[in-house]
Order: structure tokens, then C-alpha cells, then sequence
């Protein structure tokens, strides 16, 4: 059992008997980790820990979990091997002096033994970049529309059906009914596909340049229809979406991106726009039940990842990162945060909270991710301030609230950003299209490989 002691009771104690000399009190041991990078995510199942404890005091045990660590040849060095679990795994360090009194620290490893490959069969069946892909529940994937080759937008979607490690492809005879790129889509609880937004023009600097149109797209008819809609214009794109159901109402609240928030100026938005499907047996009908079209002031961000988290707390909750290229080239702040959505009878459906988390790795813009699993986020790819096309991986552990690096091993094929993620039945995660390093929008498609047995 450790002893701590106040350190005002004992300066009372030593006066009460007469020691007028000043008390100092002394810290408890302090741990450092020498190796590995716990920064990186691990891809050995066992690792040694090396650790530093630094103490005025001997250090006469450390402790992982409980388990004691082995003193190393060098002075004040412990090592610990321990073999990890896939996914974030917990360390607790306590180091304890010869009085007993114990430092504590609480560390975080990743262990994914992820690995990439590229796909001959299951490219796109033209270049493609700000375009969506969406796992539906019947196990085919929705894509839809984007700028071509020739930065034109196109209506064009497809369903892929992972065979193997390729895939079925089929051009949708339809496609969209408005040409957009930038847009979301959005899996709906009843298994259809709102797709909302988006743009004609990857710089859209007008009104007219947005798509204020919604859009359904149903897998058991394999067709499209347009919802009525009502309320104020969407006019936002390179934003996210976000699918939220309460007492059997479906909400869809839209974040971020380039838009107009009021007049006529295009701006990246911080805003949220709340949008209702109401469906009936005459028809759908999408209404935006935001106050003056949008409510709230967040981080402003554009061509960013939004995914859905675990519930926790009474709170929907969903990860939110990137930042935006400002007028000047550069690139804004990057933002790190979760969404928390509380079921509400008074705003709106929900009541929007943002909770702060460290930024990425490397604050990067236009990149894909997709969740590994409910609590661990795998983003990839993007573009750097300088313009730099990235290739690199980092995830977000949930339960460390941080994001961590993939090992420089591990990085995608080919570089590129304003592609997708997609996580697949299978568990692999998909990535599709967007723009290589040389600036040409491509076609091409890789995974990110969990292990197989």
C-alpha cells in the first residue's frame, strides 16, 4: 500500500516538536517511456515497454498492470514485455520509492496489424474525386457523383458488390437527377440513401452554383426519386452529414463546408443545418427546421470526416477533424472534436455539444475515413498546407480521446485526396478515386487489409 502524507502535516508536526529547519517535500516518481513510440500504432502483438523512472528516492518496483517490470542494467531503466490486444490497449505504470510513495501514469497503445493493397478489379469506371460512397445494408456499396477527369460534375452512380477481392460493378441506368459533386449521402434507417448538397463547381463562389435538391436513392427498386422539400436552402457542399432518429422521426443535421450563411458571399460554414425526412404513403418530403436555416457556431471546416462513435453518457456522439484552405492557399487551424447530440424537447430534436480533442497527427484537408471499428477511426490520405498530396494513416482511439500514427510502413499506395473510405462487409476498408500528387483525378482503388486468419 502506498503512504501519501500532506505535506502540511508534517511541517505542523515538525514545528510542534521543535525542528526549525524548512521541510522540502519530495515529488513522487516520475515515469518516462524510452521505446516504443506509443505515438505509433504497434503492428507486433508483443512489445517491450522501456521505461525511465526518475525519483529522489530508490525506486524499488515498477508495475504494468499490476505486473511487475524487470530493472534494467542501466540505472533508474525498467522493461516490461506484454502482448496487446487488437485495439487500444490500456497501461497503467505505477513506480514506487523506498517510502513507499507511488508515481502513477495512465498510457495508451494501438495495436493494428493493418496492412495496404492496391485492386486491379473494383476501379471506378471513370476518374472520379468529391464523390460518395455509401455501405448500404444489403451488403452493395453506393457511389455517386463527383467531378470527372475533366472537373465536370457528374449524376452518374454505381453499386459495387464485394466478390472475393474484387467486385461486381453496375452502372444505376438512372443516376442522379442533378448533377453534383461535394454533396453527402446518407444511410437512412429504413435502408434508403438521402443524398443532400454538393456543388457544380469545386470553387463555388455563387448561389447558383450549389444544389439545394435532395435526393433518395432506393436499393429494393434500384431507382431515385426527389423528396418535396421545404424551409431554407441548403446551399452548402464539402460538408458532412450526420443521420440521427428519435421517437420514430429521422433527422439529418448537415455541418461544415462551403456555402452561403447569409447575402450572397461563399464562406466556410460553422453552422448546422437540421433537416426532417417525412415519408408517407403519398410521398417524402425534406424540411429544414433550422431557424433562419442553420443554428449554432462550432469550428468553421470544410472537406472534413465526421463519423459516428459509440453512445456514451445519454449522448449520440461523433468524431469530427480537418481543417480548410483559406483565401490566401493556407490552410485554417485544424479542428478536433466530438459532436455530442442529447435527445432535447426544447432545441429542436437534439441539443448540439462539441467536446475539444488534440488534432490529428498532421492537420491535413480533403482526406477519407472510415471505422475500423466503433471506436477506432482510420483516416487516410488528404492534402497538407503547402500542398503536399499525402499518403500516410493515423486512426483515432476513442478511448485514449487521441489520435495516433500509423508506422511509416503502412501508408497508402498511391497518395491522393477527395477520395472515399469506405468500410466493407468484409472488414476491409475500401478507398476510391479522388486526385493523385500530380494533381489528375484518378480511378483507381486500394485497401487497408485487417488480418486475415
Amino acid at each position: 500500500m502506498s503512504r501519501r502524507f500532506s505535506a502540511c502535516s508534517i511541517v505542523l508536526a515538525l514545528l510542534l516538536a521543535g525542528c526549525d529547519r524548512p521541510f522540502v517535500a519530495i515529488d513522487p516518481p516520475g515515469v518516462e517511456i524510452i521505446s516504443p513510440d506509443l505515438n505509433v500504432v504497434q503492428s507486433n502483438e508483443t512489445i517491450t515497454i522501456v521505461l525511465r523512472v526518475t525519483s529522489l528516492r530508490r525506486v524499488t518496483r515498477v508495475e504494468v498492470n499490476g505486473k511487475e517490470a524487470s530493472p534494467s542494467t542501466e540505472n533508474g531503466v525498467f522493461e516490461f514485455a506484454t502482448a496487446l490486444s487488437e485495439g487500444t490497449n490500456r497501461l497503467i505504470v505505477d513506480a514506487y520509492d523506498t517510502e513507499g510513495d507511488v508515481g502513477s501514469d495512465t498510457l495508451f497503445s494501438v495495436y493494428l496489424p493493418y496492412t495496404t493493397s492496391n485492386i486491379l478489379a473494383g476501379t471506378l469506371p471513370q476518374p472520379l474525386t468529391s464523390h460518395t460512397s455509401v455501405q448500404m445494408t444489403n451488403g452493395s456499396l453506393f457511389v455517386a457523383g463527383g467531378f470527372d477527369g475533366n472537373g465536370t460534375a457528374s449524376a452518374t452512380a454505381y453499386t459495387y458488390i464485394e466478390q472475393g477481392f474484387d467486385f461486381q460493378i453496375a452502372t444505376l441506368p438512372a443516376g442522379l437527377a442533378r448533377a453534383r459533386a461535394g454533396h453527402t449521402a446518407t444511410l437512412l434507417p429504413d435502408g434508403r440513401v438521402l443524398v443532400v448538397g454538393g456543388a457544380t463547381d469545386s470553387d463555388p463562389n455563387e448561389a447558383g452554383a450549389f444544389e439545394v435538391t435532395g435526393e433518395l436513392y432506393d436499393p429494393n427498386s434500384n431507382g431515385f426519386s426527389t423528396p418535396g422539400f421545404s424551409g431554407a436552402p441548403i446551399r452548402r457542399a464539402f460538408h458532412t452529414a450526420t443521420t440521427l432518429s428519435d421517437r420514430g422521426r429521422t433527422f439529418v443535421y448537415l455541418f461544415g463546408g462551403r456555402g452561403i450563411v447569409s447575402g450572397t458571399a461563399v464562406q466556410t460554414r460553422s453552422d448546422v443545418t437540421v433537416l426532417e425526412l417525412k415519408s408517407t404513403a403519398i410521398g417524402d418530403s425534406l424540411i429544414n427546421i433550422s431557424p433562419g436555416g442553420a443554428v449554432g457556431a462550432f469550428p468553421a471546416v470544410a472537406h472534413h470526416i465526421q463519423l459516428p462513435l459509440l453512445n456514451e453518457g445519454g449522448f449520440f456522439r461523433a468524431l469530427t477533424a480537418g481543417t480548410y484552405e483559406t483565401p490566401d492557399d493556407s490552410n485554417a487551424d485544424p479542428v478536433s472534436f466530438r459532436f455530442l447530440y442529447a435527445p432535447s424537447d426544447f432545441f429542436f430534436p437534439f441539443e448540439v455539444f462539441e467536446e475539444t480533442l488534440p488534432t490529428m497527427r498532421i492537420a491535413r484537408t480533403a482526406h477519407a475515413a472510415a471505422l475500423a471499428s466503433p471506436e477506432l477511426a482510420i483516416i487516410a490520405g488528404g492534402r497538407m498546407a503547402d500542398g503536399t498530396t499525402l499518403d500516410n494513416i493515423e486512426v483515432f482511439a476513442d478511448e485514449a480521446s487521441r489520435f495516433f500514427s500509423f508506422p511509416s510502413s503502412s501508408v497508402l499506395r498511391t497518395a491522393r485526396y477527395g477520395h472515399t473510405a469506405t468500410l466493407l462487409p468484409s472488414g476491409r476498408i475500401l478507398i476510391l478515386g479522388g486526385i493523385n500528387a500530380v494533381g489528375t483525378t484518378i480511378a483507381s482503388a486500394e485497401y487497408i487489409l485487417p488480418p486475415f486468419p
